[in-house]
């Protein structure tokens, strides 16, 4: 894909950049093929900046399906914002009642629309909190069952209860995060929690392209389903989207590395999130045997870093070895193994500030990142 030049996304804080979507981009993946329902309030995005193959409803008159069918799919034009999924076919349903508020037969009604489109993944940024309704129950049921991956926001309160549809077992429910990569004080933190995406002052277009910064885990939900669009068009399983995933301050679960999830590549991938008291460090390393050598280190002037203590080697199917830098205060904050090779992603206090050349060598490999503190 070639260079995104949209306003939005240019802004200092561009929350596709903070995803690493950057990587999945330059790999061609924009979710070309893949079908998306998105369950809301309609949508006036304008054809300037989204393809809609086919609307169902009344036009939105609230906004809100507007903003969450830009985040997904507005194109690569230099316009104003740069979709997750640019590529991919969205089916609009307006579901609401003009006010924004929605009856889970309205709902259910619409789950059936998007089955009948045979659809790949829906989008519902709609939370609710009064007793589940049976056929909205099995209309979600049956949407999974035909292979429908869905996408739920987790809601806004920040306590412990996560309405429907994001509790149902199988629905992929989505928190925010802010700037820089904590938990936003307003997202929902109890189960089933799935995966955190960034919510929290996000630059959106609404109705007649108006450009206003919002928050919400509304906004953080279609950008994760965006990511899966990417995964669909690579040919995986959506759900190794959880694989790969970037440290989340006072949480288990992680926030959304898509690059990482989609790579194919031979190559080491570096990837590095900066927050206002940590940094923190991804890496992905290709299967190469069952010994890995592996030193990473960041170069500040003449100083140099050492962020793995002893340099050191990881063993497959073994525990990574502890960092145990002091200067950095490096904490590892997961790992993974298996047929992609090694996934590790560690949080470094951030002490002093200015340019560091963020380095990481594996078995005679090398990948190279700026970092700015």
């Amino acid at each position: 894909m070639e260079n995104v030049f949209d306003p939005l996304y240019l802004r200092n804080y561009s929350y596709q950049k903070h995803i690493n979507v950057d990587e999945s981009w330059s790999q061609g993946l924009d979710g070309d093929g893949v079908k998306i329902a998105v369950i809301d309030t309609g949508s006036r995005a304008t054809s300037q900046d989204v393809d809609i193959l086919r609307s169902y409803g009344e036009p939105d008159t609230h906004g809100h399906g507007t903003i969450v069918t830009n985040i997904i799919a507005a194109k690569h034009n230099s316009y104003k914002q740069a979709g997750i999924a640019p590529g991919a076919e969205i089916i609009t349903i307006n579901a609401s009642d003009g006010d924004g508020k929605f009856d889970q037969l309205d709902l259910a009604q619409a789950i059936r629309i998007a089955i009948d489109e045979q659809v790949d993944i829906i989008n519902i940024s709609v939370v609710g909190n009064s007793g589940l309704n049976v056929e909205f129950w099995e209309s979600l049921n049956d949407a999974m069952d035909a292979g429908i991956e869905i996408v739920a926001a987790v809601g806004n309160s920040f306590d412990l209860w996560i309405g429907w549809p994001a509790i149902i077992n199988g629905v992929h429910g989505v928190g925010a995060v802010d700037h820089n990569g904590v938990r936003a004080d307003f997202s929902q933190i109890g189960t089933p929690l799935d995966i955190y995406a960034p919510g929290v002052d996000v630059p959106t277009v609404g109705i007649n392209d108006v450009t206003i910064n919002n928050s919400g885990t509304s906004l953080a939900a279609p950008i994760v389903t965006g990511a899966m669009a990417l995964m669909i068009q690579r040919g995986k399983d959506p759900s190794d989207i959880y694989k790969f995933m970037l440290a989340v301050e006072n949480s288990t679960v992680g926030m959304l590395n898509i690059g990482f999830a989609t790579h194919i590549g031979p190559e080491p991938l570096l990837h590095h999130v900066v927050g206002s008291e940590k940094l923190t460090i991804s890496y992905l390393i290709p299967p190469q045997g069952n010994v890995y050598n592996v030193d990473i280190y960041a170069i500040k002037d003449t100083q140099i870093f050492d962020l793995n203590g002893q340099g050191g080697f990881v063993l497959r199917d073994q525990p990574v070895h502890a960092f145990t830098d002091l200067s950095f205060g490096v904490e590892l904050v997961g790992h993974l193994f298996g047929e992609r090779g090694v996934y590790n992603a560690i949080n470094i206090d951030t002490i002093a500030k200015g340019q560091y050349d963020l380095t990481i060598e594996i078995n005679g490999m090398v990948a190279t990142e700026v970092i700015v503190l």
